[in-house]
């Protein structure tokens, strides 16, 4: 389950600014609490069992089916039901590593025994293969073996088609766009999990790719929680329902900046928002949610009022820490970004002198100052650190840590008051990963003296 996470303020003491979060955490909510204050009479009353008005207002808003759609406890509970759903059925999954780790936990949990095997690829990560024994098991072991989840009727996940077991060698069916792979496939039982934009890389799949994996697989799900985050092309739910054999998982609190409220929902074709529904519990979402959801849907508040300049303030913070001796900012095509500590050569240590004595002098001309977007360009007396003491380091000597993700973010804690993303716990990744989302010009600009100070003090 959830161990390490970004938003994690509440380990810490005094923190103003906040880069853990993939959310932007300057997003004007004002006017939704202001609604919510006038309707918290909702919170005497149950909520809807299951929220089927606020599940038509999105099929309506897409222009799809309303049985297309199934509203969750935020896009989490929907991963952790898909799992649920395939678990008897499926015998492997796939992560595009590094990816959301949330993905095989809860594969996990459902009784899938993992195995990593790297996939060749051309880009920085591998793909890696977990498979599970559960569906083997099952087969063989009497009803009621520990971490069975089957209960007294035997059938908790439905027979649908789509789902069958791995013996029928028709696992999808026939549909023009997604043939069912033959059952000698080494894919033929495997379930494929993509983040698009993908956390914790920014990486964004192309619909290319996205068809070749709906040909390859049975069942892909697409975790498209930062959808409204990127200027790609990222597939609608009114393409995705044409597909029979995927899931796409959106989440509402991603996209108006409200983590306090659990709030996402599915698009699938119907027989599989019929086998996931079998697993919701009731009143999952709660009335204050659904509420937010409504109003936040017919007002289209969005959460990044100018999309394009914020995502140009992301790509100047990315060149800019890229500038400093000892840092690499894989390439992003969303706001946040993963960020690994390279070992600092000798040769590099001179390099990052002169880098300081740029910092020193004001040399550094790529900081914006203002709105997002101004193209302003930094004089000569001008300083990377905000002259405002709310953003002021608390020391000025820094103590010396070990390099890593952990220390630097312990470092940043206490001397800076910033929160980062220790992504070590991410698949694939290790103690030298961090990621960072974009926030205020400003503020970006205190991240990036921040961290060349604490890498020239270690």
């Amino acid at each position: 389950m959830i161990k390490g996470h970004g938003d994690d303020a509440y380990q810490f003491e005094d923190i103003r600014i906040n880069f853990s979060s993939n959310i932007y955490s300057h997003a004007d909510m004002s006017a939704l609490k202001e609604h919510l204050c006038r309707h918290i009479h909702v919170i005497d009353s149950y909520p809807e069992p299951e929220p089927f008005s606020l599940e038509r207002l999105i099929a309506e808003q897409h222009g799809i089916p309303a049985d297309c759609v199934l509203v969750t406890n935020g896009a989490t509970e929907a991963i952790y039901l898909v799992a649920q759903m395939v678990a008897p059925q499926i015998g492997s999954f796939i992560l595009d590593g590094p990816s959301f780790s949330e993905y095989a936990d809860a594969c996990r949990l459902y009784g899938l025994s993992s195995r990593s095997e790297n996939l060749s690829r051309s880009e920085d990560y591998s793909r890696y293969e977990v498979r599970g024994t559960l569906g083997e098991n099952q087969r063989s072991a009497p009803t009621g073996k520990a971490n069975s989840i089957e209960g007294p009727d035997s059938n908790l996940v439905p027979r649908t088609s789509h789902l069958a077991p791995r013996d029928n060698s028709n696992l999808v069916p026939s549909h023009p766009r997604t043939p069912a792979p033959s059952i000698h496939s080494p894919r033929a039982d495997t379930i494929l999990w993509l983040c698009n934009p993908n956390n914790p890389t920014g990486r964004v799949y192309t619909q290319t790719e996205i068809d070749r994996f709906l040909e390859e697989y049975p069942l892909v799900v697409v975790d498209q929680s930062y959808e409204h985050h990127t200027l790609e092309c990222i597939m609608t739910p009114a393409e995705g329902i044409r597909h029979d054999n995927l899931v796409q998982i959106h989440s509402l609190t991603k996209t108006y900046a409200i983590p306090g409220l659990r709030i996402g929902f599915v698009t699938a074709q119907p027989q599989l928002i019929d086998s996931l529904r079998r697993f919701v519990r009731p009143w999952s979402v709660n009335a204050l949610a659904i509420e937010a959801a409504r109003w936040l849907l017919t007002h289209d508040m969005k959460a990044i009022a100018d999309l394009p300049a914020y995502l140009r303030e992301a790509q100047r913070l990315r060149q800019n820490l890229n500038a400093i001796p000892g840092i690499k900012v894989f390439p992003t095509k969303t706001n946040f970004m993963l960020v690994r500590i390279e070992p600092l050569t000798s040769s590099r240590s001179e390099d990052f002198s002169r880098y300081e004595e740029r910092l020193r002098v004001g040399d550094q001309r790529s900081g914006i100052r203002g709105t997002l977007g101004e193209n302003s360009i930094e004089g000569p007396d001008s300083n990377l650190v905000p002259r405002t003491s709310h953003l002021a380091p608390r020391e000025e000597t820094p103590r010396k840590e070990e390099r890593s993700a952990s220390a630097l973010k312990a470092y940043l804690a206490h001397h800076y008051g910033i929160l980062i993303r220790d992504a070590s716990n991410f698949n694939d990744l290790d103690e030298r990963y961090f990621r960072i989302a974009a926030q205020l010009p400003e503020e970006n600009d205190l991240l990036v003296k921040a961290i060349s100070c604490y890498l020239n003090e270690t």
